[in-house]
């Protein structure tokens, strides 16, 4: 399938996101190389399954309340922008020769990876912030938390788990981690409607 509109191709793959949610169904067989090389197409796939981890632990957790689709989409749609690229970030230890680069798009991965590991919590919109060099970058994680769940608990453990995956990723200071509960779901829902 050809993509035409611009904001559905994810990476320059060719490929929407509705393509990469047919692709991970069908457990990415046959190969497709214009994904599988991808990095944009990597992460998103990545955060699908990771989404889908959560969803079958909601669904265990209450079985008789059915998962909201709409939540979902959204959840993914939030996951595409994401993962594109967006602007390069100048990382120090380069010289005359050599400058290191990473991606708004890399670190915004790395965020919503660590902030999906942890516990009760839904990783919703992800922003990042380039200011002054020397204090570096502002992250804001948007997240749903599961009801019965001590908010201030998770947002922190989010916010601690920011910080050392970008510490552990990045040679790039940080100069805030903002964590917005913006949500709250019960067993069974999603949140970040």
């Amino acid at each position: 399938m050809e993509v035409t509109n611009m904001d559905e191709d994810i990476g320059g793959s060719g490929y929407s996101l509705e393509d990469l949610s047919a692709y991970v169904d069908r457990d990415c067989q046959p190969p497709i190389a214009a994904i599988d090389r991808n990095p944009e197409c990597q992460a998103v796939i990545e955060s699908m399954r990771r989404m889908s981890l959560f969803a079958r632990q909601l669904i265990e957790r209450d079985e008789s309340q059915p998962l909201s689709a709409g939540w979902l989409d959204s959840l993914l749609r939030d996951v595409a922008r994401d993962m594109r690229a967006g602007e390069d970030l100048e990382l120090p230890g380069g010289d005359q020769l050599t400058q290191l680069l990473t991606t708004e798009g890399a670190i915004r991965e790395c965020v919503r990876r660590a902030a999906d590991g942890i516990a009760g919590c839904l990783t919703g919109r992800v922003e990042v912030r380039t200011g002054d060099p020397d204090t570096g970058i502002r992250v804001t994680v948007r997240i749903s938390v599961l009801f019965g769940a001590v908010i201030k608990e998770v947002a922190d453990a989010v916010r601690a788990a920011v910080f050392a995956a970008i510490s552990a990723e990045f040679v790039i200071p940080v100069e805030a981690v903002d964590v917005l509960v913006v949500d709250v779901h019960e067993e069974g829902e999603g949140g970040l409607n």
